[in-house]
């Protein structure tokens, strides 16, 4: 992924966090390196786990902690074998009407293509 975002994306990412996940450790340090300041973010998510409501919330909350100029980008991948592929075309629509619909025009969405 790294080459991709590198490349692609033209993003270096300095770090990573897991966010909406179980641990409230995880979760606290993601809140940190938010409440940072990041000059961007990018948000891997799979291709299969659209659910609406819960990427609505998402998306205000990092929005509510970022602010509303910070660069978000959704980075949509499937996995094939264990290993990031492209999302299906359908998949990938439903993404894209998901944020599209957000009317956020600091976000963006992005399919990986390896």
């Amino acid at each position: 992924m790294r080459g991709f975002l590198l490349r692609r994306l033209r993003v270096n990412p300095l770090s990573t966090a897991t966010i909406d996940v179980l641990d409230e450790t995880r979760e606290a340090r993601a809140e940190q390196a938010l409440h940072a300041g990041p000059a961007g973010v990018v948000l891997l998510v799979e291709d299969w786990a659209l659910s609406p409501r819960r990427v609505a919330t998402l998306h205000a909350h990092l929005r509510a902690t970022l602010g509303a100029n910070v660069p978000l980008t959704w980075l949509v991948f499937a996995l094939a074998g264990g290993e990031p592929a492209a999302p299906a075309a359908g998949h990938l629509q439903r993404w894209t009407h998901q944020l599209d619909s957000l009317r956020d025009p600091a976000t963006e969405v992005a399919a990986y293509d390896g």
